[in-house]
């Protein structure tokens, strides 16, 4: 025999191979030698093998009636007693799991009322009528709700877990009086056969959505897509959105039905959750403020399971307001009336709400202040800017804010720009300075003062002078102060350093005086407005240079003539310190073609050519003052030269020669002399360039010397008178003869010569003795 059991019943069975060919546990078949003990719930009994399909009828009438789903391999349809298909694994392939059913077949005994996943693999009860303890009880409390044998209802599901949820695929029109917020991933399809009238689905939400239970019924929709022709978006009509669970079991029970639900072949249905609305209230409905008042009116939110953001704004009336829009601070800027509106966004889980509340402003009265200002903070001549703050400031009140001083106490004056609050000291003291506010149509006027003590300043005193001075110039020093409403006080001068110089206090002359640095300081003495003022400023004195001049005893000289020339050195500008630097004299250069000698300590000079000669005095330097030159041009003009006989006369024989000859008086550099006679009586003849004279007629001749002119001096001549007397000759014979050397009637020539030679005519006689 085959046997088939489910453990789902309190009574305990003992299998054991009794002679049994092969039998069935669950669908398994086991081998004869096999022992069970546990609880089985039916035992049904064939007495003789069954086909595949009797088994498959079998195990879908134990799977409806207790819960517990076949395998969809290994038997993927499910059939009624008749062998018709009651679930179809192919037409249904995507909602395989869990299946469970109800239905009635009388052939095999089954009515089953409700039924639930025996596993515990879903959440879901399904039933008709009303869902009960039992199917027992259902049936009793719900007698005939199948019209007709074979009427069934299965539904299987996704196999998604049931907390996870599905925000896109949702209804855009559900038919609710909230949009829909999200629905349940696991979905499940019916599939009906025969009449099923008012079906009712149970759902154990615990742990559903990822969120907290209990809902609220008004939060549970049924959705049922009906024929399955897509998703939950579109093709899904009113009809097929029910928001009438029930709960069962309390208040905080997790278990929710929908009943009356009539259900067909391929309609898909899921579990969704409609938005809640929030609650948002203000805490009065009328806030009074005043203009620049600023005040965090906020709307509260009631309880909610999922955050929301409160935005506010204004809407203006009489009045006008700022608000932040998202803390609710509101600040009043016009007077009269407006209306403050809070929004929430929505969320996922809450459609947005709107709620709003009046403001009645009222004009305000601003408090103005004035910072503190210490003493001296101001002081003659110098600016200070002195801001009025405002609560509320005026950019927001509009106000005109003005400022003024007053002098009627403390002695002290200034001006003031009434626009800008700036303020001038014009002399030291106490001044009242005052800020005005004045009203407009939303404020008030707001007046605030301070007593200021205006403190005398130090000016800036400035010095003009040259920081380069040489010994023995001078300037002027010139001061300029900032003071305005006085000089700032007397101005005084004093020098120190290592230089040397002299100032005159009052006026600022200075007179350089030494080589070095020297500080000058100005001071101002300070007066009732002002303080005393110090500048300074370093002076370098460097050397100077002295006049030097240089004067002549002749600047005109001949050659050979003589002059002195003298340097005279006097220190510049109004120095009183001479150089010490010794002087000596030079020619510096011929280049006017003459020359002349010097003497480098006394300044002698001898002219020695003719022409012009520079001459240069040389002061050397010392401690105050640099070396200086100065030059002198001396003209040289041709000198005079003297020719003279050493005798005033010469007397000569005649034939007789003598050398005469004439001294020039410049030893040299003299003209050339040369010599001429000039005949008088006598006669003479002369030897130009030696003076060799032979006198050759008696009488007187004159001898005339001639120095010639040259480049450096004039000509000149002098004369000499010659006398020459007749000279006698001397005679000689030649030969001599001696004793006897002449004989009678013996002829000898005897020649007579003279001395001068020719100078008398020969005539011969003897003289017998």
């Amino acid at each position: 025999m085959n046997g088939v059991a489910y453990s789902n019943n309190p009574a305990t069975f003992n299998i054991t191979n009794s002679g049994l060919t092969n039998f069935e546990i669950g669908g398994t078949q086991a081998s004869s030698n096999l022992s069970m003990i546990g609880n089985i719930a039916e035992v049904i009994y064939y007495n003789r093998g069954i086909s595949t399909q009797e088994l498959a009828q079998t195990q879908s009438y134990l799977s409806i009636k207790y819960g517990i789903p076949l395998n969809p391999t290994a038997i993927p349809n499910y059939l009624a007693s008749n062998g018709s298909v009651i679930w179809s694994g192919v037409s249904n392939t995507a909602y395989s799991n869990t299946i469970i059913g109800i239905g009635r077949d009388d052939n095999s005994g089954l009515l089953q009322y409700q039924s639930a996943s025996s596993l515990g693999n879903d959440i879901l009860t399904l039933g008709v009528g009303s869902i009960t303890t039992s199917n027992a009880a259902n049936n009793a409390a719900n007698p005939g709700m199948f019209g007709v044998d074979k009427s069934f209802l299965l539904v299987g599901n996704n196999a998604i877990t049931s907390s996870v949820t599905n925000t896109s695929d949702l209804p855009t029109n559900p038919g609710t009086s909230l949009p829909m917020r999200t629905r349940m991933g696991r979905v499940w399809i019916a599939q009906v056969t025969g009449t099923i009238s008012s079906a009712s689905l149970q759902f154990n939400l615990a742990g559903a959505f990822s969120s907290t239970v209990p809902y609220a019924t008004t939060d549970l929709c049924l959705l049922i897509n009906r024929g399955n022709t897509g998703g939950f978006t579109s093709s899904i009509s009113g009809t097929g959105v029910y928001q009438t669970a029930t709960q069962i079991g309390g208040s905080t029970s997790t278990v929710y039905q929908f009943s009356g639900i009539t259900l067909n072949s391929g309609d898909r249905f899921t579990i969704g959750l409609v938005k809640k609305a929030q609650s948002l209230a203000f805490a009065q409905q009328n806030y009074p403020m005043i203009i620049g008042q600023s005040s965090t009116i906020s709307a509260t939110l009631g309880s909610l399971t999922s955050a929301a953001t409160v935005t506010y704004r204004v809407e203006a009336g009489s009045g006008s307001a700022t608000v932040n829009a998202s803390s609710g601070l509101v600040t009043a800027s016009g007077a009269g009336t407006l209306t403050l509106i809070a929004s929430t966004t929505a969320t996922v889980d809450y459609i947005s709400a709107t709620t709003s509340t009046l403001i009645t402003i009222g004009a305000g009265t601003p408090v103005l202040t004035l910072p503190v200002i210490g003493a001296n903070s101001l002081t003659v001549d110098r600016n200070l800017i002195i801001t009025a703050s405002s609560n509320p400031p005026t950019s927001t009140t509009q106000q005109l804010l003005s400022y003024s001083v007053s002098s009627s106490v403390g002695g002290g004056s200034a001006t003031v720009n009434a626009n800008t609050g700036q303020l001038t000291g014009t002399r030291s003291g106490a001044i009242t300075f005052t800020a005005t506010a004045f009203a407009n149509t939303n404020y008030n006027q707001a007046v605030t003062s301070t007593l200021i003590v205006i403190g005398k300043s130090t000016p800036t005193l400035s010095l003009s002078v040259t920081t380069a001075m040489t010994v023995g110039l001078t300037q002027t020093a010139i001061t300029s102060t900032t003071a305005l409403v006085s000089s700032g006080g007397v101005v005084s001068y004093a020098i120190t350093g290592s230089g040397s110089a002299t100032i005159n206090p009052a006026n600022g002359l200075i007179t350089a005086l030494g080589f070095g640095t020297i500080t000058l300081t100005a001071t101002s003495a300070g007066d009732t407005d002002y303080n005393p003022a110090v500048t300074s400023r370093l002076i370098t004195i460097s050397k100077g240079i002295p006049t030097l001049s240089l004067t002549s005893t002749s600047m005109n000289l001949a050659v050979n003539t003589s002059a002195t020339v003298t340097a005279v050195s006097l220190p510049p500008g109004a120095g009183t310190i001479s150089s010490t630097g010794g002087i000596s004299y030079s020619i510096l250069s011929t280049s006017g073609g003459g020359s002349a000698t010097i003497n480098v300590n006394t300044g002698f000079v001898v002219a020695v050519n003719s022409g012009s000669v520079t001459i240069q005095a040389l002061q050397a330097s010392d401690a105050n003052y640099n070396a200086v030159s100065t030059t002198l041009v001396i003209n040289i003009g041709v000198g005079v030269q003297t020719v003279s006989f050493s005798s005033a006369s010469y007397t000569l024989l005649t034939n007789q020669t003598q050398t005469i000859t004439a001294t020039n008086s410049v030893s040299t550099g003299g003209g050339t002399i040369t010599y001429s006679i000039t005949a008088g009586s006598g006669s003479a003849t002369v030897n130009v360039t030696s003076g060799q004279v032979l006198a050759t007629g008696a009488g007187t001749v004159t001898l005339t010397a001639q120095a010639a002119s040259n480049s450096n001096y004039a000509q000149a001549s002098t004369s000499t008178l010659i006398t020459i007397n007749p000279s006698t000759p001397t005679l000689s014979l030649s030969p001599t003869l001696a004793a006897n050397a002449l004989k009678v009637d013996q002829g000898t020539t005897i020649t007579a010569s003279s001395s001068p030679y020719g100078y008398y005519p020969a005539n011969y006689a003897i003289q017998c003795e």
